[in-house]
């Protein structure tokens, strides 16, 4: 995992991808997926960004 200051990218050592949301989709359920971790291409960087919230 690493800070980007707005959350936290997971990216797998083995390929370098990030887990990612696809489509940039916002709604319940949506696909998630590996992806090219740069900053460019659909979404930015937005949806490879991911924030831990505790109950």
């Amino acid at each position: 995992m690493t800070r980007d200051g707005r959350g936290l990218a997971a990216e797998a050592r083995h390929s370098g991808k990030c887990v990612d949301v696809s489509q940039v989709s916002t709604t319940a359920g949506a696909k998630v997926h590996r992806w090219t971790c740069n900053p460019t291409g659909q979404g930015g960087p937005l949806n490879r960004t991911w924030r831990i919230w505790g109950r």
